[in-house]
């Protein structure tokens, strides 16, 4: 085998490697989305719109949530559960959720019962299904804004 014959073949092997190298890279970068999409953040909000939360209190929780959300990722998916009606799911867990949720928030009004339960129960299904049907490595956090009242 010559020089040039050698040189050929060290170009070729190479060229190979670095093609692998950027598939690999490919792969890597796709195992690494998964990963993050599965193992990713749920955040169900359960908001206290009660009557005793009518005037200053409910003014409060709102200013206390648009504080919060600016210090949480934009990329969690996010959900919120109100307390009409013995708990009401105003907007389902999911991506791209988080600006419905705060605009949710900021139209409540205070003027229904303290069904925790109910709020909670629901939280826990929903959680459940998304186990289910999505993943079960996500991480759910559940935050409650309300006056304990």
């Amino acid at each position: 085998m010559n020089m040039r014959s050698l040189f050929q073949l060290a170009l070729v092997f190479l060229a190979t490697l670095l093609t692998n190298a950027v598939q690999g890279q490919d792969y890597l970068d796709a195992l690494r989305r998964e990963r993050e999409q599965q193992t990713g953040t749920a955040i169900t909000i359960l908001f206290d719109n009660s009557g005793s939360m009518e005037g200053e209190k409910i003014r409060q929780a709102k200013s206390a949530f648009r504080a919060w959300l600016t210090t949480v990722p934009e990329d969690y998916k996010y959900s919120l559960i109100t307390f009409e009606d013995n708990g009401r799911l105003a907007v389902p867990l999911g991506e791209h959720t988080r600006e419905i949720v705060a605009q949710r928030v900021a139209e409540l009004r205070a003027n229904t019962d303290t069904p925790i339960c109910g709020a909670l129960r629901i939280a826990r299904e929903q959680i459940e299904k998304r186990r289910r049907e999505v993943t079960l490595y996500e991480r759910h956090v559940v935050l409650i804004f309300t006056d304990g009242q």
